[in-house]
Formats: C-alpha cells, structure tokens, sequence
C-alpha cells in the first residue's frame, strides 16, 4: 500500500528517455520503458563459448576459429545482453552515477538466462576485477565488487574481494587496441601476498562490468592460472561486439 502511495506521488521514469512508466515488481528491467527496450540486444544461441562473439553458426557449443587458433585462459564468458541500446545507458549509469538500480536489475536478469551454465561449471569462488586504490577513492564505488556480491547472493558462492589487486594505476583503455591493452595492463594486477593457498584447485568466475577486447580477463585469468586455479570462468553484464 505504502509502495503504491509513494509511486502515484513520485511516478518512476524510464531512466533512458524519463517517460513515465508503470512498475512491474517481476520485470527485472523495470526502469526502462517498453519503447527503449526494443533497443536491447540479447545474446542468443549463435556464439562462441569461449569468448562469446556472436557467430552466424556457432552453436555455443564448439569454439570460433580465433579461440582455436589463439587459446584463452580463461574456459568461458556468461553474458546475456549484447552491449549497446538502453542496456550500455544502463550500465553507464550504474558505473557512473552509482545508479544500483539498473546494476541489480541487469544482474539479476542475466542470471535467470543463466543459471544452469553457472551451475554446471561448478564454480568454488567469486573475484571481482579490482579498481586501484585510486580510482576507488575517486569513483566511490566498485561496480564489479557489486556485481559480485549479487552473485555471491544468488548462487550461495563465496567472494574474495581483496585476493586479486591493482597495484598500477593505468590510463583509460577506451580506444586503445586489443595489443595496446595489453600493454597498458602489463604489471598491473597481482594476489596479495602469501594468498596462492586460496584460489590453488579452485574454479573461479572472474566478474566484471562489461567485456570488449577481452584484455583484461585475459590478463587476470592468466594470473589466476599460473597461481593455482583449475579454472577461470568469466561474467559480465555485456559484452561488446
């Protein structure tokens, strides 16, 4: 009742185009409006496993000829939108401007497609990819430690928030190359001292917000490999094409 009173006296707005729209408590996308999520691109059946690039296809089950002919680190991506539209309006806004709305909504839409993939890799541990401890202070905020958390809620897995660290402030990675990336990235993540025991035999999923070039994952994962891990599995919100 209390919930009803509040919404006819603050009407939600879809957060892309500020529409007044009607709540619906069981749509986990509830603040876009249904006009701006046409916009919205679902992954679908044709992908690659691997690195999850949409192909004409690939079933999602064999690999794409560039997962065959360059080996990942990690085993497999678990997204459900492809970024762009209202969902790259969304994840902005919930990595800029804090809006946990739109992150718990995305989170736990994804989740519903995705389930069953999650719970067969039989995954033993959460890592968040870590911000430095400067851009933490100055955002506030750590989308992928939220993402985390939502996981770690949903499927009863435990985090480890400070295993993996950024021990190198980088420049943006926007508009940089795949190879520059890398670069970029060389020296910039490792585990806290003393923690190989944790992640040694474990499989891991790696979160983060929003997978490109696969840079970073890559780099991670490869850390997380050579430290122990049997395995790495990666989640993201989107992944770019």
């Amino acid at each position: 009742m209390i919930g009803e009173y509040l919404n006819f006296i603050f009407p939600s707005r879809c957060m892309v185009c500020e529409t007044l729209i009607k709540e619906n408590v069981e749509d986990n996308l509830n603040f876009i409006c249904e006009s701006c999520k046409l916009s919205i691109v679902e992954r679908g059946e044709n992908y690659c496993p691997v690195c999850g690039r949409v192909y004409e296809g690939v079933t999602g089950i064999s690999k794409c000829s560039e997962c065959i002919k360059e080996e990942k680190p990690f085993d497999r991506i678990f997204y459900h939108f492809v970024y762009g539209g209202a969902i790259q309006d969304a994840i902005s806004s919930f990595k800029y401007k804090h809006n946990l709305r739109a992150g718990r909504g995305i989170v736990m839409e994804s989740y519903s497609h995705l389930r069953e993939d999650i719970k067969n890799e039989k995954i033993d541990l959460i890592i968040p990819v870590p911000q430095h401890i400067i851009k933490n202070f100055t955002r506030g905020f750590s989308q992928s430690a939220f993402i985390a958390s939502l996981l770690s809620r949903l499927t009863h897995l435990p985090v480890k928030y400070n295993l993996l660290k950024k021990v190198r402030f980088t420049k943006s990675q926007v508009g940089l190359s795949r190879e520059e990336r890398l670069v970029n990235l060389r020296g910039s993540f490792r585990i806290k001292k003393n923690q190989n025991n944790i992640i040694e035999g474990k499989r891991i999923l790696l979160v983060d917000d929003v997978y490109t070039t696969g840079a970073t994952t890559a780099t991670i994962s490869d850390i997380l490999i050579k430290s122990g891990a049997e395995s790495v599995s990666v989640f993201v919100l989107a992944r770019g094409e």
